[in-house]
Parts: structure tokens; sequence; C-alpha cells
């Protein structure tokens, strides 16, 4: 980190009449609003209380000095030890601040609390910046973590952030939080050229199911199913979870053969096919649509082939889950057989 000497507030202060100003105290916030944020005493980093209180000869005590994080625009508030006489400096940049330029993460200037590995908090009400859905960026001890906020809370002075990680884990190092430049409400982006978050393809060789993470401002997912095979001959199914895990009951949905027109009905899924060939090969495609603003009732619709026998299934439904959907999982309908052979994948709009 990269500290400037502030162009204000760096020299003796003086009141109305001349006199030091004995006492006085400079509460320091982040540009515009009333968020606290810490200053510092020196270049290397060594922060000031808040407020800062000024010696008998309105000097920072100790001959210190006021330096800025590179980055960040300050407000300063100075009034007298009562409160009063108050004086205010916004939009203030350190002196030779190149790191003040426009990016897409925002640095909040409070460091974090380590909660969990999907959880931190911040001192103070951040719910306004800290929106559920909007994007972060964690520097810990493991390296940056990006994430999308799933709650927001704030109560007993603390607001406490709950996310989910694109990869890998928030740990008790977390030193760093950067907010995405869009906030969630009145967001900036166009509605007609938002472009789709193409995952990497998973290979479908080994295990009895694959699970996918899903972003939390999601609203359609296709799977693409290459080549998928399991050594069984249990159809291949589509399960959805959220907080509480992958829900395997309450699902309503049919899947069904077009030569010779046999149906299926399951609940612990979205089933597609009905007779399947052991170690058959599958591809095509299948569709998620999100059918609330809550994000927990999702739609189903799609087609896949049996590449040895030429049969074509289509499958569509519906899912009520408990919560917010943060999981799509590949699996078949008894759970058993294994996946042997080809690769799944998901974009997610």
């Amino acid at each position: 980190m990269a500290f400037f000497l502030s162009p204000v507030l760096n020299e003796q202060q003086f009141d109305a009449n001349g006199d030091p100003r004995a006492g006085a105290l400079i509460s320091t916030y982040l540009a515009g609003t009333l968020t606290a944020a810490t200053v510092y005493k020196t270049s290397t980093g060594t922060a000031h209380t808040n407020p800062i209180q000024l010696d008998s000869s309105g000097n920072y005590p100790n001959g210190t000095q006021l330096w800025l994080l590179g980055g960040f625009a300050y407000k300063f508030v100075i009034t007298d030890s009562n409160g009063a006489n108050s004086r205010t400096y916004d939009n203030i940049t350190g002196v030779g601040d190149d790191l003040s330029g426009i990016d897409q993460w925002v640095v909040f200037a409070a460091a974090p609390t380590y909660i969990s590995a999907t959880s931190f908090s911040l001192t103070g009400d951040q719910t306004n910046i800290f929106q559920i859905n909007r994007r972060i960026r964690t520097v810990n001890g493991g390296g940056t973590v990006y994430s999308s906020i799933t709650n927001s809370a704030f109560a007993a002075g603390i607001t406490t952030v709950t996310v989910v990680n694109d990869s890998g884990v928030l740990d008790a190092s977390i030193s760093q939080v950067s907010y995405g430049l869009l906030s969630v409400t009145n967001d900036a982006i166009p509605r007609s050229v938002g472009m789709p978050f193409i995952g990497t393809p998973v290979a479908t060789t080994t295990g009895t199911f694959k699970d996918f993470t899903v972003f939390p401002w999601t609203s359609e997912i296709d799977i693409p199913l290459t080549n998928v095979s399991t050594t069984g001959t249990s159809p291949l199914m589509i399960q959805l979870g959220d907080s509480g895990g992958i829900e395997a009951s309450s699902y309503s949905g049919t899947t069904i053969e077009v030569i010779g027109a046999t149906a299926a009905n399951y609940s612990t899924g979205f089933a597609v096919g009905v007779t399947i060939s052991a170690a058959a090969a599958f591809f095509g495609s299948l569709i998620l649509r999100r059918a609330n603003a809550a994000g927990t009732s999702w739609t189903i619709m799609g087609m896949i082939s049996q590449g040895s026998t030429g049969q074509t299934y289509l499958c569509s439904g519906q899912k009520l889950l408990s919560a917010q959907l943060t999981t799509v999982r590949l699996t078949t309908v008894s759970g058993v057989p294994t996946l042997d052979t080809g690769e799944a994948n998901i974009i997610q709009r």
C-alpha cells in the first residue's frame, strides 16, 4: 500500500480569533459520506485515531502529520473539542496520488474482519455499499478471491456480509475488500448487450455427480452436455441446491422419448431420458430460467440425444427452492452410476 501526504490540515490550526485550536477534533470519512475512514500519522501507515485530537498548540500530537491511503478520496470535518465551529474539506486526495483514477474496483477504506470462509464483517452500517448481488474482491492470505454478495445485514453496529466465492475461500488473513464500481440498484449496464459468463468445461469422467456454482445475479443457465455417459442405465438428472444444500424432493416435471412417446415423471430432480442404453453418450443442451426475483423459483426445458441409438429426449419442469439458487448438480436418477466420458459446463446470463 502507498501513502500520500494530505494537501490540507497539515499546518497548525487556528480559530476565528487567530488563536491555536487547542484540542480540536478532526473526524475523517470517505469522500461525500459519513462512513468513517482511517488516515495515517506517517508515510509507513501508522494509523491515527478517529477523530484525531490536536494538541494544545493546534498541531498533531508528537509532531505527526496527516497521510492518506492511495486510491481514496476523503472528507474531513474539524470542530473544537465541544463539536462546535465546524469546517469541512471534501474530496481530498493525497499529494501526487496517481492511484485514484477510475477503476472497476473501489477499495473500501476499512479492513474487513474475518468470520468464515464465506463471510466477514465491517464496522458501521455499510449495507448501502455492500448490496446483495454486488461483486466484491478480497485480499486473503491464500490470495485474491472474487465473490458475489448473497446477504448483507446490519445489527449492533456491525455489517455482516455473506458471499458465494467464484473459487477459493476467505481466510483469517483477509486484509482488504473492494466492491464493484457498478451498484446493484440503478446500475449503468446496457441491458441489450449483457455478456454471458462461460465457465470452464468440467470433465464428466469420474464420480457420480458434478456440481456447478451459480452466481446470485444469474437469471438463465445453459447446461451444454458433450458426449456425457455413465456406467449404468439410470437416466441423467439435474438437481438444484441453495445455502441449505442440494434439494432432492418437490420437483415437478416430465421427460419424454421422441420415438415411442414413452414418458416419465420424477420428483427428485429434472430427469432427461426414460430407457437408457448402458454406456450411451449424450449430447445436447438444457436451459434453466429464473422465475422470480428472489432466485428461488426455476424452470427447465431442454433436449438431448443418445448418440448410439439416435434417441432424443425432451424435458420440462419447475422447482421452488427454500432459498436462492447457488448450485446446479448433474447426476443420475438413481445416483449410483459413475460418470465415465465427456464433459459438461454451464453458461450464465
